[in-house]
């Protein structure tokens, strides 16, 4: 039986990748930087032994029908330990002599999965980040087999455990004592909060359970996460950011420095990679390697890129191959395949190799409020802010402020601010409807938002034009930049009006 090796699967999968050389822009200052050395997981050190194991376990495992276990494939510990030194110092040496010293960062090195590293320009003298000629001789460097352009990611997770029935599997499981004994779940999200009474143990015996042997993980302590976070539920906890920092978004006293969430959110591992403003694929690739590296046994990732990737494959990206090795390597791999439906092109989670999990419907509903002159309130759907202050906005019909009436559709008119008067709109409420006939083919969100923003409205209500109950089968949520409103009855509306 071949032992596993990773570079074959970069030679299948990431040939059809293409470097991304095009003009600069603000987040092109990171790149992530495959190498042609073998990760930790093809090492071969002491080959002859892993491939006995290896055979062993693959013999008993069919024979008892139990899944492999990770700890006797691969070495971890000391070696695993010994072995991303040498290949860091490579690394360091490599970048020194292509790149002049102080002209780059390096944040971080890639040696479990995949052997490579993600680097950030600090030079002032570069206008952009690696420009396309440093790339270039990159690219042309012997040893080096992929330079992928870092990517931003968004989150993807949503309430649904109990909408679902899950808690009535634990019983079934061993209880809240016992289910999940032995199984390390590395959760690569916005952090944990360590008070949150589902992770406090029912007695001080389980509290104080030890992590699995084969867990090599640490608890990272860190702002509001002290040391003692780590009690036996949670069994290891670290944070990555440094791509997020590099971009500037990163905010130590409002995202925390730290495995801490200040949204609130087995055994678990927590890999802190996702922020209020999303993340940076190189800092979820890092934290995907460390799980692995650390003998987590099923990852949980609530993270996938803002966008469907553009290129022949959409999941031949760097991450999609990570999660490929992480799989080869043993690690159940599930991930949330986005909130952006339910228009088509919106899956977000593109491996066939992987666990994409996704909610047809939810109970979860986010309402809001308008109340006009009379006191009268009526119902909607927002997620967004409220408009300023305690006062009451003027509401306008976006078709009376407008350069030119006409009869065409005021929700297409909505998404042109050049067509606005200013001077009737700043410090209004935009009321901007819709067909709902049309809605599920023509009507684009985020086109009002943008509008509405451009020309200084105060907010916006989105109503369908007809005087009949709006037939959709769903109500749209989605966060906005302003205050927004979104109702389905067109006949609220006529009463408020």
């Amino acid at each position: 039986m071949a032992f596993f090796k990773p570079s074959l699967v970069f030679c299948l999968f990431l040939t059809f990748l293409s470097l991304n050389c095009g003009p600069c822009h603000v987040f092109a200052k990171v790149y992530m930087v495959v190498m042609e050395d073998d990760p930790f997981i093809s090492y071969k050190v002491n080959h002859k032994h892993i491939m006995y194991v290896f055979s062993v376990r693959i013999t008993l495992a069919c024979l008892m029908q139990i899944s492999l276990t990770k700890e006797f494939l691969f070495r971890r510990g000391e070696e695993a330990q010994k072995y991303k030194q040498v290949a860091t110092t490579k690394h360091d040496s490599f970048l020194d002599s292509f790149l002049p010293i102080g002209s780059y960062k390096k944040l971080y090195s890639y040696t479990h999965l995949i052997n490579g590293f993600a680097l950030h320009a600090e030079s002032a003298k570069v206008p952009c980040f690696l420009t396309p000629k440093t790339i270039r001789i990159l690219s042309r460097a012997k040893g080096v087999r992929l330079i992928q352009e870092d990517i931003k990611m968004v989150k993807t997770s949503t309430h649904t455990p109990n909408y679902i029935g899950a808690s009535g599997v634990w019983p079934l499981l061993g209880g809240s004592e016992h289910a999940g004994d032995g199984v390390v779940i590395g959760m690569i999200d916005t952090g944990i909060d360590p008070k949150n009474p589902s992770f406090v143990s029912s007695n001080m015996s389980s509290q104080a359970k030890s992590p699995p042997a084969g867990f090599k993980g640490i608890c990272r302590a860190g702002n509001r996460f002290p040391a003692d976070s780590c009690n036996g539920k949670i069994v290891g906890a670290r944070w990555f950011a440094r791509a997020a920092q590099e971009s500037g978004e990163f905010n130590a006293t409002i995202h925390y420095a730290s495995p801490y969430d200040s949204d609130g959110h087995g055994r678990l591992a927590i890999y802190k990679a996702a922020y209020p403003f999303g993340g940076y694929m190189s800092d979820v690739i890092a934290a995907v390697d460390q799980a692995v590296e650390d003998g987590v046994d099923v990852i949980s990732l609530s993270m996938a890129p803002s966008s469907v990737s553009p290129g022949p494959a959409s999941f031949l990206n760097l991450l999609e191959v990570q999660l490929l090795l992480a799989t080869k390597a043993g690690v159940s791999v599930v991930q949330a395949v986005g909130n952006a439906g339910p228009d088509e092109n919106t899956v977000v989670s593109f491996s066939p190799w992987i666990l994409s999990v996704a909610a047809s419907t939810t109970d979860r509903k986010y309402r809001k409020s308008i109340i006009i002159g009379n006191g009268k309130s009526f119902s909607c759907g927002a997620l967004s802010a409220p408009t300023q202050g305690e006062i009451m906005y003027p509401l306008a019909l976006a078709d009376d402020v407008m350069v030119v009436n006409s009869t065409d559709d005021g929700y297409n008119k909505c998404g042109d601010p050049k067509i606005f008067i200013k001077a009737l709109v700043q410090g209004k409420v935009i009321i901007c409807t819709f067909d709902s006939s049309d809605y599920y083919d023509d009507v684009d969100l985020d086109s009002i938002i943008d509008t509405i923003q451009t020309i200084g409205a105060a907010g916006v209500i989105i109503t369908d034009r007809s005087a009949h109950d709006v037939d959709i089968e769903f109500e749209p949520t989605f966060p906005t930049t302003v205050p927004s409103a979104i109702v389905l009855k067109g006949s609220d509306m006529r009463v408020g009006s």
